[in-house]
């Protein structure tokens, strides 16, 4: 599992209910920063349960969220329905995924070990500042 890299790597972590999922259109300047080829998409999410971060428990936020092409269809399935997602907040104010693998199942284990994490902490040592793999995906850097 990816709990400890998830939450300890972001800034935020939360079990989501879907509400609207847009693909940002193609002119977007996002785009000239997605390595890849990945696809960025604005979901708008309720949130059910927090695990890490200052965010309202049932207050809904706007997150960009890139998906990678090998999967696409299977990560829009969960963005879609409930899911659980480790995310970082820009300077600019935009909450946004900094890796491709953020997005996880909302399975009892993985609710289970967040909840974990949130209450007992872990020996994992991470980055804490949201650099994650991917730093051009950080709305701070798209003109």
């Amino acid at each position: 599992m990816w709990v400890e890299p998830n939450f300890v790597d972001t800034g935020y972590s939360a079990l989501f209910k879907s509400v609207a999922v847009t693909k940002v259109v193609s002119s977007d300047p996002t785009y000239d920063y997605i390595p890849f080829g990945w696809s960025p998409y604005y979901v708008k999410a309720k949130m059910i349960e927090v695990y890490k971060g200052d965010l309202p428990e049932g207050g809904s936020i706007e997150i960009l969220v890139y998906i990678a092409p090998l999967g696409e269809q299977y990560s829009l399935k969960k963005i879609n329905s409930d899911f659980i997602l480790s995310f970082c907040l820009s300077k600019g104010g935009k909450y946004y995924t900094s890796r491709d693998f953020l997005i996880m199942e909302p399975s009892s284990g993985n609710i289970q070990k967040f909840r974990e994490v949130r209450d007992s902490g872990t020996d994992y040592e991470g980055s804490g500042d949201c650099s994650g793999n991917y730093p051009s995906l950080n709305p701070d850097t798209h003109n």
